[in-house]
């Protein structure tokens, strides 16, 4: 009877070390599982010390580059801002087969056909990693000016990518960067991501962005037009605009670089000419606004709203105070 009982207690053992084991397995599995984006808020929200003077395990992104002379553009339906550099294309896309789905806003801004960044305003409840398939890629938190975050670093098929998952208390913000060469446009990335906030934080006069509506960049005969918004200050000349004399628009040095001149010329000897001598077309001023543009002067020039721009191979660019398709 007694070796019955040791037997018994001998099995017993065995079986509590055996569920031991299983549950042990069970949950390394899940924890080597991709987070989702609950896990990631939860996770992230744990690294953060509950006393500031302590040093934070989550790394603090904030604007430190120097982006003065970057566009700003700001969304208030979507509660954000963020600065990008002039040497990249901004469109925004408004056809169904690019804001398809889930996702409420999309932002291209286009280097090249292989560098480039994007930044998509998705649902709060969105899971950006439900079909995620580098499961096992290392995943970072961030703090990007006071909002939590996730990044994911990574190369496939040679090329350079980063996500960065910014967590607002109404959408998820997701910004990624490609290209091919590391570096190239990398630290631009990287500056974006830290000029980006949520809130309203500029004033109307200091937003400054524009968007590809047709044409092509790269071709400056195809006419590539933007609209946007941008305080300027010139006065009328008569001079050439191409093979004859007419009234043209002299807009300040300072001004001009407000418009979007660098996105289509940036780097060139005609980029330079230009803004040497910043000369325009004026498509559809006013009889009574003529009329003071001709009276103003480089000491007493006239304040303008443009919403219009439009570069072609041939004359002088245009611009236009209503937007120009």
């Amino acid at each position: 009877m007694e070796n019955k009982n040791i037997l018994y207690a001998a099995v017993a053992i065995l079986a509590v070390v055996f569920f031991a084991i299983v549950a042990g397995i069970f949950l390394v599995q899940k924890n080597n599982i991709s987070p989702t984006k609950t896990a990631i808020k939860e996770k992230t929200a744990e690294s953060v010390p509950a006393d500031k003077t302590e040093t934070a395990k989550v790394a603090e992104i904030k604007e430190t580059a120097n982006t003065s002379d970057w566009r700003i553009y700001e969304n208030k339906k979507f509660e954000y801002e963020t600065k990008y550099p002039t040497d990249l294309t901004l469109w925004i896309p408004t056809e169904k087969k690019f804001i398809s789905g889930d996702i409420l806003q999309k932002l291209y801004l286009r280097k090249d056909d292989d560098s480039f960044i994007d930044l998509t305003v998705l649902p709060e409840n969105y899971d950006v990693y439900a079909d995620d398939l580098e499961k096992n890629l290392p995943y970072k938190d961030l703090m990007v000016n006071g909002q939590k975050a996730v990044r994911l670093d990574y190369k496939s098929n040679d090329f350079y990518t980063s996500t960065t998952t910014i967590y607002g208390d109404k959408y998820v913000y997701e910004i990624f960067y490609q290209e091919k060469e590391n570096g190239n446009l990398r630290k631009a990335y990287d500056d974006l991501v830290s000029t980006f906030r949520l809130g309203d934080f500029v004033t109307p006069n200091e937003i400054n962005y524009w968007e590809l509506v047709s044409g092509n960049p790269t071709d400056t005969c195809s006419g590539p037009t933007y609209q946007g918004e941008a305080t300027v200050h010139g006065w009328y000349e008569w001079d050439y605009v191409y093979v004859e004399k007419n009234w043209t628009l002299v807009i300040t040095k300072e001004d001009a670089k407000k418009l979007p001149i660098k996105e289509i010329l940036g780097g060139t000897v005609y980029y330079d000419e230009i803004m040497k001598d910043p000369t325009f077309v004026l498509a559809d001023a006013p009889v009574k606004l003529q009329e003071q543009l001709k009276q103003a002067s480089p000491e007493n020039p006239i304040e303008l709203k443009l919403h219009g721009f439009k570069m072609y191979c041939e004359g002088a660019p245009t611009v236009s105070l209503n937007p120009m398709k």
